[in-house]
């Protein structure tokens, strides 16, 4: 069945209502206008087995003024919203009252919003704290969000829940969400994969960026190129500590710019780019790296708070640059032991460049795990530079290591059987410790290791370094000179 254009205004109940559309055809309207519906503008209940197409060719949806935009029920086939030229447009004059379009308890389906190229938005009253741009509770169908601006909602741009992991909702091309009042995307439970879009472009988000949690149950999430602009709470918070688990499979070219509450932080989480077991791949680690792209926190921006935390992770993941200036403790990483890719346990992170600046506290930790990285330089004012513990494979700094005002110990290396690397100049200005370096160190080449020590007592902080240093391990070939510096003397 095929309907040109259809126009419905001021109607009693819902725009366009559909049930049991079993046509042997696709059932089309190719130019849909609503206004004003007292409901609805589009209410779908399910029992559709045929292909349902609204806003298609060279037509648009269009719904104006609606307590709820679209909403669809039970189960259903297809399903294409404005695919056309025209796009899907949910407020052309007025704003929709409540979700502009939601997805019901154990809906089914193949969701299609939006098409590449077309220009597409929600945009829902900032007057319901209720109201969602996307509103997906507990269903199981598959939804494909495509080239969709999200504005005004009291809610959250995107709120996805489940209570079962089934269904799987994707944002892709060149979606927005711009001054939403609790948060951009909000994730419980659900399996998703967002790529391409911009939270806070043009408008601050009230509220964290992209929110994942597991909600005690197994799900996979892929995230690629998502620019977190401006948002008031955290930019990425991804805590798979409920009791389920969360397993990223993509976690490529990310960034936030301006947050008031943090970065990135992950917790608990698995990288594995097969999935691993929840999502259908095998249980190990083997050639299952997660690409990382580049991850930029706080580039033209202001992030306060923690820049990037990851907190008890496990798999293989490798960024190619990892650049992070925050208000607050810059990159810490806590993983769950040396990667045994074979058994599929630990954790490796890789990074090929990175330039990590603290304004207040802390620069690098890193705790329990492979590393195979290289950062371009490290600054931290009023916070530890460096820590090293329990980390194995390489690290390299092939610029300066700068560290003002720490209260504990300017760089402390322990119980670390990497390969260490730092080849331009360590100042160490009026630390709470010293520079400690104890256990296990390797370095390759020891007169790589340059040291200046800024402090008040320049004579107490040389004998404990000379003691740290020399003591335990760390020794220089006797033929090489031996780059520890303070001011004025070589030892």
């Amino acid at each position: 069945m095929n309907i040109g254009t259809a126009a419905l205004s001021d109607v009693d109940t819902a725009g366009l209502y559909l049930q049991v559309i079993t046509t042997t055809g696709a059932f089309t309207i190719d130019t849909l206008d609503i206004d004003d519906a007292t409901s609805y503008g589009v209410r779908s209940v399910g029992g559709n087995t045929a292909e349902i197409n609204l806003g298609s060719g060279a037509g648009s949806l269009s719904v104006d003024g609606m307590p709820v935009g679209l909403s669809f029920e039970v189960s259903h086939g297809d399903v294409n919203l404005g695919a056309g030229t025209g796009g899907l447009q949910l407020r052309t004059n007025s704003a929709i009252g409540g979700d502009g379009i939601a997805f019901g308890a154990n809906s089914t389906g193949t969701f299609n919003i939006g098409s590449s190229g077309a220009s597409s938005r929600v945009a829902v009253t900032s007057g319901s704290a209720s109201a969602d741009g996307i509103h997906y509770l507990n269903s199981d169908a598959d939804v494909t969000v495509t080239d969709v601006a999200i504005s005004g909602a009291g809610g959250y741009g995107v709120l996805i829940a489940d209570d079962d992991g089934t269904g799987q909702v994707t944002l892709t091309g060149a979606n927005t969400i711009d001054g939403t009042a609790l948060g951009g995307v909000s994730v419980s439970g659900a399996n998703v994969s967002l790529s391409g879009f911009t939270i806070g472009g043009t408008s601050a988000v009230t509220g964290t960026g992209v929110s994942i949690v597991d909600s005690g149950l197994e799900i996979v999430a892929g995230l690629s190129s998502v620019t977190v602009s401006d948002v008031l709470a955290a930019g990425f918070d991804i805590d798979g500590s409920g009791g389920g688990s969360i397993t990223l499979t993509d976690f490529s070219n990310n960034s936030v710019v301006n947050a008031g509450a943090g970065g990135v932080s992950l917790d608990t989480v698995t990288f594995d780019a097969d999935g691993g077991t929840a999502g259908g791949g095998d249980a190990d680690s083997t050639g299952d790296t997660v690409s990382g792209g580049s991850l930029h926190v706080g580039q033209g921006g202001t992030v306060t708070g923690a820049g990037v935390t990851f907190t008890n992770v496990s798999g293989d993941v490798s960024f190619g640059a990892v650049d992070i200036a925050s208000i607050g403790d810059a990159f810490t990483v806590t993983g769950t032991g040396a990667l045994d890719a074979g058994a599929g346990t630990g954790f490796q992170l890789g990074a090929m460049s990175g330039v990590i600046s603290s304004s207040t506290e802390l620069g690098v930790y890193f705790d329990l795990f492979t590393a195979n990285v290289t950062l371009t330089s490290i600054t931290s004012n009023g916070g530890q530079g460096l820590v090293l513990d329990g980390i194995g494979g390489s690290f390299t700094v092939t610029g300066n290591v700068t560290v003002n005002g720490a209260t504990a110990n300017g760089v402390d290396i322990s119980n670390s059987s990497a390969t260490v690397d730092i080849q331009c100049t360590t100042t160490v200005t009026s630390p709470g410790g010293d520079c400690e370096f104890h256990g296990r160190c390797q370095f390759p080449r020891c007169h790589d290791l340059h040291f200046r020590l800024r402090d008040g007592d320049e004579r107490g902080g040389r004998r404990q370094l000379r003691k740290s240093l020399f003591g335990v391990g760390c020794r220089c070939d006797q033929h090489q000179r031996c780059g520890l510096r303070v001011p004025g003397r070589i030892l």
